[in-house]
């Protein structure tokens, strides 16, 4: 049953977390964007492989965590309202599920995409020390 409600939610919310897979993506590319551009003009080793890669990583995950957090908040207010603005809310509250396993579904949506986005910008910090 719980399956089913996340599958549920996952269609309602795909555009959101199809948003943060890519904003999680796009904040390594213009991080590498701006470090190849800044390090052209300095000495040869500012531009070797292993120093850019840090700045890329550096980069990258500072800029990431501040579009997760604002990624999190816009999907934690968007779970509960897009039931409401096409009124499935009160055609949920009649089918057999409890509320609490409409809460736990929503729940496992936002930290999944929220754990899978921190996980991501952890993991280039534990790289790039």
């Amino acid at each position: 049953m719980i399956q089913t409600l996340i599958r549920k939610d996952l269609g309602l919310l795909k555009q959101y977390v199809v948003g943060a897979i890519a904003v999680t993506i796009v904040c390594y590319m213009a991080t590498a964007i701006g470090v190849v551009w800044l390090t052209d003009y300095q000495d040869e080793s500012m531009q070797s492989l292993p120093v850019r890669t840090f700045l890329i990583l550096r980069g990258g995950h500072n800029l990431g965590f501040c579009a997760t957090a604002l990624l999190s908040v816009m999907l934690a207010g968007s779970i509960f309202t897009l039931e409401r603005a096409d009124r499935s809310a009160e055609f949920l509250a009649c089918l057999p599920p409890r509320r609490y396993q409409h809460l736990i579904s929503k729940f496992a949506v936002l930290f999944g995409t929220t754990a899978f986005m921190v996980i991501v910008h952890v993991s280039m910090t534990l790289i790039s020390d």
